[in-house]
């Protein structure tokens, strides 16, 4: 039975310096012990297991979940992004300093950041979503990798990325260490 519940998480997600949700192990990891050592991988079995549900006490309803450089964050059925991991340069979005080993909701103010999130994505020290019609980003911008003109200045709460104009329907948006690309539904690529 271990090998069937293993063989449900789908997918992994690793930060530079930590494990996710999902996995606590690789996928080929986990099928490497299954077939060479049994008793191993139900043990590892367990494990990834037990993290995975520890780690999502509080909150379900995830439909994607990224990885950053030491954050990590949640998209919920509802809309909402919750973050969690460090918070030095406001990586998790919810307008505060401090880091969080639980999640914590980016903050969301009236009329912004409102509608169906379409994507999320979290680069080393910044964190982004796709939403509508238009892209959010929080965190680290040493580098400009926020898309709001306003490099060096960090934000702990979510800033609208520039560039876009209001017919380009926002769609996909991945980051990198210290870059972002978003990509709109009419086949539009950009980068900062």
């Amino acid at each position: 039975p271990i090998y069937t519940r293993m063989l449900e998480i789908r997918e992994h997600v690793l930060g530079t310096s930590h494990p996710l949700v999902a996995n606590a192990l690789t996928n080929v990891a986990v099928i490497e012990s299954i077939l060479k050592k049994p008793a191993e991988a139900e043990a590892h079995g367990e494990q990834a297991l037990n993290i995975s549900e520890q780690a999502a006490a509080g909150f379900s309803g995830i439909t994607a979940m990224v990885a950053g450089g030491n954050h990590s964050c949640a998209l919920l059925a509802n809309n909402r992004i919750k973050c969690w991991g460090l918070n030095s340069l406001g990586q998790l979005g919810n307008g505060q300093a401090p880091s969080s080993a639980t999640p914590v909701e980016v903050l969301v103010k009236p009329g912004e950041m409102e509608g169906y999130v379409h994507s999320i994505t979290a680069g080393w020290e910044h964190s982004c979503a796709a939403v509508n019609t238009e892209f959010w980003c929080w965190g680290g911008n040493n580098l400009g990798q926020l898309g709001n003109d306003r490099a060096p200045i960090n934000s702990s709460e979510p800033v609208l990325v520039h560039g876009f104009g209001s017919t380009e329907v926002g769609d996909e948006i991945a980051a990198g260490e210290y870059h972002t690309c978003a990509f709109t539904e009419q086949d539009v690529a950009k980068c900062w």
